[in-house]
């Protein structure tokens, strides 16, 4: 759902070091610190960061950095972490510095620098500095493949290198024209799914990573439903307490249109425990894709209400959540036949301007104004003998963005 530039988006799943070169302890204190972020406890991965600054501040200072992305991974417009990314980069391009200055041949150094420069080169990307980010990323690049030809035998550094490779491939048409220019990214995407997939069978600390960028693969490029739905749901498996992956279980799970199994999980993830702004913002998101989920079996009046539970949301929603909320209200109305209605609701889309603009959802409204949007279910008559559409509509019941 989510587009990001050169598909620099997911680095926030900051490859880890070789795991060659630390002993059992080590590796089991960078395992769990994953985990943590992965299961969005980042207060105690920060903490066995700490541990790791002990023994290896530069691995240390890219962890860090993993984390902050974790915690704007709702929304990455959000820029309150910019300056540490910022800083913990810098600080890793530093001592990775020293150590090659030492030791032009470590291979360790090099991984560092280049992971470093590529957080750099994504934050700018994110941030619409599209020229500057390729020029970060085209540095970390060089850095990145010269680990691969200094020790070809490690396996979890195709981690970064294939995570470059595939995403750089799909950066976009305008940029691609420039590809001349040294500082635009260049790809390779077999070479890059081929190194993705090695990781996924072999690595050790990017394994799982690895398994989530495929996440993303199948989802938003390759567009495998199948195979999608079936990761997915095994992320959820192991991180039953995550409302990141239920999120992102319950999105493919709508890509996919399974949408009785949207509105199951919606609600389970509504009643998830967490407390944390990500936790309630994922959990207040879960509501509207209960809502979109509903509509397409054919049920708009009860798609309304369930909008209607909640108005627009409060601060913990993501920027990009009344772009939706607005979306699927006018699509409600579309499908019960008030096309003057819905197409206001469309323009209301096409209108938001950053940060609260999607461009999934304006790309959706402008489609809709074409042509009026259909639930892919035919409209369910309530057993009372109402009408489907019964409250859809009513004046004020749904708050403006």
């Amino acid at each position: 759902m989510r587009w990001r530039l050169a598909g620099l988006l997911l680095w926030c799943l900051c490859a880890g070091p070789v795991a060659a070169q630390y002993d059992p302890e080590v590796r089991a204190l960078i395992h769990r610190g994953q985990r943590h972020n992965f299961e969005g406890d980042f207060a105690a991965a920060d903490a066995v960061w700490a541990r790791l600054r002990g023994l290896d501040p530069a691995a240390a200072a890219l962890y860090e950095v993993s984390t902050l992305w974790w915690r704007i991974s709702l929304d990455d417009r959000v820029t309150t972490y910019d300056d540490a990314i910022r800083a913990r980069s810098q600080e890793a391009i530093r001592l990775a510095k020293a150590r090659v200055a030492r030791d032009p041949d470590d291979a360790v150094a090099h991984l560092y620098w280049g992971q470093a420069l590529v957080h750099i080169g994504r934050l700018e990307g994110t941030r619409g500095n599209y020229l500057t980010a390729g020029a970060r990323g085209e540095e970390g690049r060089e850095h990145l493949e010269r680990v691969l030809e200094l020790r070809p035998d490690m396996v979890d550094a195709k981690y970064p290198v294939g995570l470059y490779y595939f995403y750089a491939s799909t950066v976009p048409d305008v940029l691609q024209w420039l590809s001349w220019l040294w500082f635009v990214p260049s790809g390779d995407r077999e070479t890059g799914l081929r190194y993705i997939q090695e990781v996924r069978e072999k690595g050790d600390l990017n394994k799982l990573q690895a398994d989530f960028i495929m996440l993303n693969i199948y989802t938003y490029h390759e567009k495998d439903d199948d195979k999608a739905v079936e990761l997915a749901h095994d992320l959820h498996k192991r991180f039953p307490n995550s409302s990141f992956f239920h999120f992102e279980f319950l999105e493919v799970l709508y890509d996919a249109d399974h949408y009785g199994a949207v509105a199951k999980q919606a609600r389970l993830l509504e009643a998830h425990p967490g407390t944390s702004p990500l936790d309630d913002g994922r959990k207040s998101m879960a509501r509207v894709w209960r809502a979109r989920a509903e509509l397409q079996l054919g049920r708009p009046g009860e798609a309304w209400r369930t909008l209607e539970s909640f108005g627009l949301g409060g601060p913990d929603w993501p920027w990009w959540g009344s772009a939706w909320v607005t979306l699927t209200r006018g699509r409600i109305l579309d499908a019960c036949g008030d096309r003057s209605g819905a197409l206001v609701e469309y323009d209301r889309v096409r209108s938001l301007k950053t940060p609260r603009r999607s461009k999934r959802a304006a790309r959706n409204a402008a489609k809709a104004q074409f042509k009026p949007f259909r639930p892919r279910k035919r409209l369910v008559e309530p057993a009372d003998g109402g009408s489907a559409c019964s409250g859809v509509g009513r004046v004020g019941s749904l708050s403006r963005p």
